[in-house]
């Protein structure tokens, strides 16, 4: 279910506008996750997702894949979506499109506005370095103006990019990647 909502679902959705983007001259934005650099990626799924990009044969292997290992599900969907956006950008680009992802934080949602403080407490091992001091989410706005920034065509020369609204943990987590 979770390879079938945040891989195929995006990919099929940005894939059945794209006309309609190209005849508007428009773009697209999907989110990711600020959890496509996180240690639970498993760099097979995402091959598998992003290489092999079957469905049916795909949602038949994952079958087998035992429940405790759901976040590796996540964040390897996510990241196979962060790199689908990466790869197609180009071919994008040739149609007059752009296509680019978010890759939030931590986010105050309906979801996680029902944690325990228990589950709040391990979200926010890692502070959000823009709430220092302050033991809180993201925003849903902020990440929404980060869209909406990708959108706008004051990003016209933006494409391909994953955009991180984490509040800084990518950057702080792996200051050498870029």
């Amino acid at each position: 279910m979770i390879f079938a909502l945040n891989f195929f679902a995006s990919v099929k959705i940005a894939e059945a506008l794209r006309p309609l983007l190209k005849k508007k001259k428009g773009n697209c934005v999907v989110t990711s996750s600020n959890s496509i650099t996180n240690m639970t990626v498993r760099m097979d799924w995402v091959d598998m997702l992003s290489n092999v990009m079957d469905e049916e044969r795909i949602l038949e292997f994952v079958k087998d894949i035992p429940r405790a290992q759901a976040a590796s599900c996540y964040s390897s969907s996510k990241h196979a979506l962060a790199r689908w956006v990466r790869r197609v950008s180009p071919s994008w680009a040739v149609d007059g499109l752009r296509i680019n992802s978010v890759a939030p934080g931590n986010t105050t949602t309906p979801m996680t506005q029902n944690m325990t403080d228990a589950q709040m407490e391990s979200a926010l091992l890692i502070p959000i370095p823009t709430r220092y001091g302050r033991k809180e989410f993201l925003d849903a706005e902020e990440i929404a103006n980060g869209i909406t920034f990708l959108a706008s065509p004051m990003a016209s020369g933006i494409n391909g990019v994953i955009l991180f609204v984490d509040g800084g943990i990518d950057a702080l987590l792996r200051s050498e990647r870029f």
